[in-house]
């Protein structure tokens, strides 16, 4: 998947970089003026005639030569700019489409074996429809087998849990190597399919992302359209949107955290909570004063208040704006280079 991930980013790259740099090298020639006339050593602009005062000449540059020469670097400039901006465009495009197809529209590649299913192969192989009990044992073998190369649950011999992707595609491996030998007995198959439904939940993808971030945007959006109306949130939807399918995290990942003991936390949710926590320490400082007569008055200063909830709602309306980056960092962990 990793490779042809690159190969793909890259081909689209080549597809939408050549064409454009083709273009804008013609643009430039064809568009590229020169300036004639005589020239002195340093470069200045004579006139177009040996009769120009030498007084003119001190003043006079390559000052047209030297403005083609800067349309020039500005129309190469802008063209990048235009070329970056349609391959981040196309890129988030492919990262959503692949997350759509990886959720929604992939079939799983691990379904139970069938007891019909196994007799036909086993008819077309001219084999006798009844397993032996040697192919039997070969099968418990390899189940066996495969199941000690997992991960032990909280080192518990007894249970095992996929915690890689490369113990799915060796168990994926094991269980072609079962359909070769086509099984028919019924308890030998419910074993084997056990097997497989193990493999099926280790491949199923949860959310794991910061839920409070997406509740922040919810909120944030709605404000949005009360002040400002539905076209200012379209950005922050789609960025929405990305980053809850990039944070559908397989459940085989989920394992391998818990067993190592890690809280889940990410950065962002720790950079919230140092929000909220600012925010919550922030005090009121109360001053109050006793005059000669008796008489106290008692002022309040929340300027810390203040502070603290500016800059909150700084970082979080910058952490809302950058939801379209977390969702690629997100995509690449949990989708392209996940082990």
């Amino acid at each position: 998947m990793r490779k042809k991930f690159l190969i793909l980013w890259a081909a689209l790259a080549l597809f939408v970089a050549t064409p454009a740099i083709t273009w804008a090298q013609d643009y430039d020639s064809n568009n590229t003026e020169v300036v004639e006339g005589d020239y002195g050593e340093e470069g200045e602009y004579m006139g177009p005639d040996d009769d120009f005062e030498a007084e003119y000449n001190d003043a006079s540059t390559t000052s047209d030569t030297t403005t083609n020469t800067g349309g020039m670097s500005s129309r190469m400039k802008g063209i990048a700019a235009i070329l970056l901006g349609v391959l981040i465009f196309l890129g988030i495009l492919w990262m959503i489409g692949h997350m759509l197809y990886e959720i929604f529209i992939r079939k799983n590649p691990f379904q139970p074996l069938k007891q019909e299913d196994m007799l036909a192969a086993r008819s077309a192989a001219g084999r006798p429809a009844e397993e032996t009990e040697e192919e039997k044992n070969q099968v418990l073998d390899l189940l066996e087998t495969e199941r000690l190369s997992w991960t032990p649950l909280y080192d518990e011999d007894d249970s095992r849990v996929i915690t890689k992707k490369s113990m799915i595609d060796s168990s994926a491996a094991t269980i072609e190597k079962i359909k070769e030998i086509a099984p028919t007995d019924a308890e030998t198959i419910d074993v084997v399919n056990s097997f497989i439904d193990i493999m099926k939940t280790s491949r199923k993808r949860e959310f794991d992302g910061s839920k409070l971030l997406v509740t922040l945007l919810v909120i944030f959006c709605i404000l949005m359209v009360w002040g400002m109306g539905w076209k200012s949130i379209p950005f922050f939807v789609f960025g929405g949107v990305a980053y809850i399918l990039s944070c559908m995290k397989p459940t085989f990942m989920l394992y391998d955290r818990d067993i190592k003991g890690k809280t889940g936390r990410g950065a962002l949710n720790w950079l919230l909570g140092g929000v909220f926590g600012m925010i919550a320490g922030a005090q009121t400082i109360r001053t109050t004063t006793h005059w000669s007569d008796g008489s106290t008055t008692t002022d309040d200063d929340h300027t810390q208040h203040f502070i603290a909830w500016a800059i909150g709602i700084i970082v979080i309306v910058i952490m809302l704006s950058l939801m379209l980056v977390w969702a690629a960092v997100n995509y690449l962990r949990n989708y392209v280079f996940y082990r």
